[in-house]
């Protein structure tokens, strides 16, 4: 009877080239709406003689959209960089979206393999981090910039160079001002659904 072991070692080798093949990709430009699922946001103030407090709230759903750019560096990794826009609308709170601005970089992990043909499949996990601008719906209210990172999974699904995919993830961001001697500090934690194509060069 073989070695079992022996056995998976060559069906994976075998499995090389295909793998391989199909990772040898040029740069990929994708597009995509991003659907924040709700969330949480807290909102701190610290003022002049400890004059100060929090406030917390729930997230209602919003709709954003994205573009990013990526090159693969090694078999299975990639690297990019992206821009987003969205909004937060604060749960029972009479006003219009909050919107945001990300600018991140990206690391892309996962491999794509060749199904059939054109026919490829690529399961990923996604690791951004970047600058975030945050733009509260009130004329006297100023910008807010500061951080976010976050992290999800997708699967896409190539025909030739083109491919479709879905994304399910968290971001978290962090941002502040200062107002009249007053510290600003806003921090939203929101599930994140991305849904897109990706056109590969």
């Amino acid at each position: 009877m073989r070695n079992p072991m022996a056995l998976l070692a060559l069906v994976l080798v075998s499995a090389l080239p295909s793998l391989a093949a199909a990772q040898d990709d040029g740069m990929r430009f994708s597009a995509y709406f991003a659907l924040g699922a709700g969330g949480e946001a807290d909102v701190e103030t610290d003022g002049p003689f400890g004059i100060g407090g929090d406030f917390e709230a729930d997230l209602d759903p919003t709709l954003g959209f994205g573009v990013r750019l990526e090159a693969p560096i090694a078999s299975l990794v990639s690297v990019g960089g992206l821009f987003e826009m969205g909004g937060y609308k604060f749960d029972d709170v009479d006003r219009e979206a909050d919107l945001y601005f990300d600018f991140d970089i990206y690391a892309k992990i996962g491999p794509r393999i060749d199904l059939n043909g054109d026919l490829d499949l690529e399961v990923y996990g996604l690791l951004p981090f970047g600058f975030t601008i945050y733009r509260p719906d009130d004329n006297d209210t100023d910008n807010l910039f500061g951080l976010n990172f976050g992290f999800g999974g997708g699967a896409a699904l190539y025909i030739g160079k083109f491919g479709f995919f879905a994304e399910i993830g968290m971001r978290h961001r962090r941002v502040y001002d200062e107002n009249n001697d007053v510290d600003i500090r806003v921090a939203t934690t929101q599930a994140q659904l991305n849904f897109g194509a990706t056109l590969v060069f």
